[in-house]
C-alpha cells in the first residue's frame, strides 16, 4: 500500500508509526487500512520458518451483574399452640407505674385546684391535703405544715402541694378517691424536682416505700404521719427538728444546700 508523502515532515511522521495521519485528503477512511499489510520484498521472513499467523484477539467479556442475593425468609415466632391470649393480672394502683397526663386530660376536679402560681421545686402531699385544698380544711394541719416550713427558711415559690386525692363529688366531700395519676401528673406540671410525702396511707397510695430515693425522676423524701409533729412539748419539737433535717438532706441538691 502507498501511501503519498508529501513533505520531510510527513516522512517522520510516517517513521513513528502515523501514516493515517498524512493519508491524502482525497482519499477515504476504509476499514481494510487497518489490516495487516502483506510483508514487503525484502521484509520476508527467511526461508524454512513460516510467517506466524496473525493473532486473533477474543473479544472482551461483557459484565452481568450478579443477581441480587435474597435474604432468607424469616419465620415469624410462633405463640401458644392453643388457649385463649392471657391478660395481665391487675396491680395494686400503689405499685403500678404511674402514667403522667397533659392537663387536657385531668378531670374537672382536679383541673379545678391547680394554680400554676402555687409552684414549686418540691411538691409535699398527705393524704387528707385533698379536704385541705377543697374547701375542708383542717386548722390543726395547716399549723403544723406553717412550722415546718417556717422552720425550713426557704424563700417564696421553693414548696407547693399537691394531693394524692379529692372528694368524689361536692356531696360527699369526706369521701375521697385517690389517684396517683393525677398526683404525679401535678407534680410534673408544677415543674417540682423533690416530693415530700407525710404519712404511710399516701406514700402507699403513690407506690413508694420508706428508704426510697427516687420515683421516675422525682426525689424523695417520706415522713411520718403529719399530726405527729404537732406536740409542743420537748419530745414533739424533736421530732420536728429531724423531720426537717431529713428533708433538708434528701433535698439538698434542691436546695442548693
Amino acid at each position: 500500500m502507498a501511501f503519498e508523502r508529501s513533505d520531510p515532515l510527513s516522512e517522520m511522521w510516517q517513521r513513528q508509526g502515523l501514516r493515517e495521519l498524512l493519508m491524502s485528503q482525497d482519499r477515504r477512511f476504509d476499514p481494510q487500512d487497518m489490516v495487516a499489510e502483506a510483508p514487503r520484498p525484502g521484509n520476508a521472513p527467511p526461508a524454512g520458518r513460516p510467517s506466524a499467523p496473525p493473532r486473533s484477539v477474543p473479544p472482551p467479556a461483557q459484565y452481568r451483574p450478579a443477581p441480587p442475593r435474597q435474604a432468607p425468609a424469616q419465620t415469624p415466632a410462633r405463640g401458644p399452640e392453643s388457649g385463649p391470649a392471657r391478660r395481665p393480672a391487675p396491680v395494686d394502683p400503689g405499685e403500678s407505674e404511674s402514667r403522667l397526663f397533659s392537663m387536657d386530660q385531668w378531670p374537672h376536679a382536679w383541673r379545678k385546684i391547680f394554680s400554676p402560681q402555687r409552684a414549686g421545686r418540691i411538691v409535699w402531699t398527705y393524704w387528707e391535703l385533698g379536704l385541705d385544698m377543697c374547701g375542708a380544711a383542717n386548722p390543726r394541719r395547716r399549723e403544723i405544715l406553717a412550722r415546718m416550713l417556717e422552720g425550713l427558711k426557704d424563700p417564696p415559690g421553693t414548696h407547693a402541694f399537691w394531693p394524692v386525692c379529692v372528694p368524689m363529688s361536692e356531696d360527699e366531700p369526706e369521701q375521697l378517691a385517690a389517684n396517683p395519676d393525677m398526683f404525679w401528673s401535678g407534680a410534673s406540671a408544677y415543674g417540682a424536682r423533690g416530693v415530700v410525702v407525710v404519712g404511710e396511707k399516701a406514700a402507699r397510695v403513690l407506690g413508694v416505700a420508706p428508704g426510697q430515693e427516687m420515683h421516675k425522676r422525682f426525689r424523695l423524701c417520706l415522713l411520718d404521719e403529719l399530726e405527729s409533729y404537732g406536740d409542743e412539748d420537748e419530745e414533739g419539737r424533736k421530732r420536728l427538728n429531724e423531720a426537717l433535717r431529713l428533708v433538708e438532706f434528701r433535698m439538698c441538691t434542691i436546695l442548693g444546700r
